[in-house]
């Protein structure tokens, strides 16, 4: 060994090398992860407010908007179906394709 020898041995920094790819390899994953959730809870909300809107539309003007809506960036398909007596609206998101938000009104 040397006296007063200031640097790091190549174990040293491959330590330190294999402690930040760990930490890099466990939280990149989880970081994608939250934001696809973050990005969906935005999707389902925004759903259910275009779900609240277009059938109040449809109580006080007698109005239905078939077809595609943008709301803050994000696609919304609206559907008017016939359900019995009630006036069906699904809301369909684009950024979930399984996430369908459906609502019921009397005609």
């Amino acid at each position: 060994m040397w006296k007063n020898y200031s640097g790091y041995t190549i174990t040293e920094i491959l330590i330190a090398f294999s402690i930040w790819c760990l930490l890099s390899l466990t939280l990149v994953p989880v970081s994608t992860a939250l934001l696809k959730q973050q990005k969906e809870a935005t999707a389902s909300v925004l759903a259910y407010q275009l779900l609240k809107e277009e059938l109040e539309r449809f109580v006080f003007e007698k109005k239905k908007t078939n077809g595609q809506v943008e709301r803050q960036g994000m696609m919304f398909e609206l559907v008017w179906g016939k359900e019995g007596q009630f006036a069906e609206l699904c809301v369909l998101s684009d950024e979930n394709a399984e996430q369908k938000v459906c609502g019921y009104i009397y005609e």
